[in-house]
């Protein structure tokens, strides 16, 4: 998670709906395909309890009794009465890093995935699960399983902790399929992955084929045509009816992006959309308590958290819009793309977009005219080689230690990095274009 720096941290308090929003709808059958979905809402928690308040909500668990709610910044995951909203206590986290998306057992484990970091049990006791850059955690309930994401295949876990083998080595779900994959979701002996490579969901079913998806969801039926951003996406199944929901972010590069909650039927047809949208808090949190979806909302001071009920026809009730600040979008730089004729004379060119730093990590991302090799370089950055395919692609960028610790020493709090990213066709010539990088720390830490 790492945020940036936030403007008006302050204001943002008052200006943010914050805490738990319980929902006021009645019952129903579902809304025909393509319906938005509405929200009626109140406040529930009692945030004021909270020591602090909460900061980074990036992740959320719910059991029959207790809310579980990553607060990033201070490290730790606040823990509320479901029934009453009271706050009970923080289980501490990661002193250096801090906990964002969360997964709880049938049996009462509650695991949380540090912010692309590794994966460990919080409950009942401390135990580790994966150590990788991963960016997802979820449970099989009827089994125990820990399933985890690490970003190019999902591993899995025996409760014990074990690796779950298949033919004798560990189990790696969409290895060769999956490239640049964030959140997850377990039912029915599927297995829904996104992948912001190229904005889909992939489903799987391990027991006929772990490594290719039995079905891709490509959010064409969408209102805006396709997802836009799956990065740091968050998926989760309603267990009342498998019906799939889709966190998408609508506005990369935002400094406060909205995002909207996607609604789809076991076999992957739209159904709609929330006609709320929330702040897509990079990553965001989704969980089901029954037909409840719980929502995260927010990366600052002004974070929280909603509960949507039973969905029913927009018809009946007025679209309310009640979280959103004025979005505020990051600069893009005006470096100019490169340029070079390709191998039968037209013209290509890489073009970058504006990029979205998150302290010790960032995303670029490149348009590119086919397949090939791409490298991107900066200094104090650790250097990334990737084999590609055509269109957009989203590259994650890390700082090396050097880079850390140069950002730790920023008298502003800002390092800015000027990063080269050059692409090398399968035939063709190499392309280059730069693309500046302002790195952020926020309370000594590097974001």
């Amino acid at each position: 998670m790492r945020k940036r720096a936030l403007p008006g941290r302050r204001d943002l308090r008052r200006l943010l709906l914050v805490g738990l929003c319980l929902t006021g709808l009645a019952g129903g059958a579902a809304a025909p395909a393509h319906a938005e979905r509405p929200l009626l809402k109140k406040d529930g928690v009692q945030t004021e309890k909270v020591p602090g308040g909460i900061e980074g909500a990036c992740g959320v668990a719910v059991t029959s009794d207790t809310i579980y709610v990553s607060d990033y910044y201070h490290h730790g995951i606040d823990v509320f009465n479901s029934s009453s909203g009271q706050y009970l206590s923080r289980i501490a986290g990661n002193p250096v890093d801090g906990p964002c998306q969360l997964a709880t057992s049938a049996s009462g484990a509650l695991y949380a995935n540090d912010w692309h970091e590794g994966v460990s049990r919080m409950l009942p006791s401390a135990l580790g699960f994966d150590s990788k850059n991963s960016t997802g955690v979820a449970v099989d309930q009827a089994t125990g399983n820990v399933y985890v994401n690490d970003r190019t295949y999902v591993a899995v876990y025996e409760p014990s902790g074990a690796a779950v083998l298949d033919e004798g080595v560990p189990l790696r779900i969409g290895l060769g399929s999956l490239e640049d994959a964030y959140g997850l979701a377990v039912a029915g002996g599927k297995v829904y992955v996104p992948d912001a490579a190229d904005d889909t969901v992939k489903v799987y079913e391990p027991a006929i084929d772990p490594t290719t998806p039995a079905a891709v969801i490509d959010g064409t039926a969408t209102p805006q045509g396709r997802f836009v951003s799956l990065v740091d996406a968050a998926v989760a199944i309603d267990p009342t009816n498998g019906h799939l929901v889709v966190l998408d972010n609508l506005q990369p590069g935002f400094e406060f992006p909205q995002a909207a909650i996607e609604e789809f039927d076991s076999s992957g047809t739209f159904l709609g959309q929330v006609a709320q949208k929330v702040i897509d808090g990079e990553p965001g949190g989704l969980a089901f308590e029954g037909s409840a979806l719980y929502v995260t909302n927010g990366n600052s001071e002004g974070a929280g958290l909603f509960k949507f009920g039973a969905y029913t026809s927009v018809s009946s009730l007025a679209t309310q819009s009640l979280l959103a600040p004025t979005a505020q979008q990051l600069a893009p730089d005006a470096g100019p793309s490169s340029a070079a004729a390709g191998p039968e004379g037209a013209t290509q060119a890489l073009r970058l977009s504006a990029a979205a730093a998150k302290g010790g990590s960032a995303t670029v991302t490149a348009v590119l005219p086919t397949a090939g090799t791409v490298t991107a370089a900066g200094r104090g950055l650790t250097p990334l080689r990737r084999q590609v395919g055509a269109g957009r692609r989203v590259l994650r960028l890390h700082l090396a230690p050097a880079g850390r610790r140069a950002l730790a020493r920023a008298k502003l709090g800002e390092l800015k990095v000027r990063v080269r990213v050059t692409f090398t066709p399968d035939a063709g010539a190499a392309l280059s274009a730069r693309k500046t990088v302002i790195f952020k720390t926020y309370k000594g830490e590097t974001r």
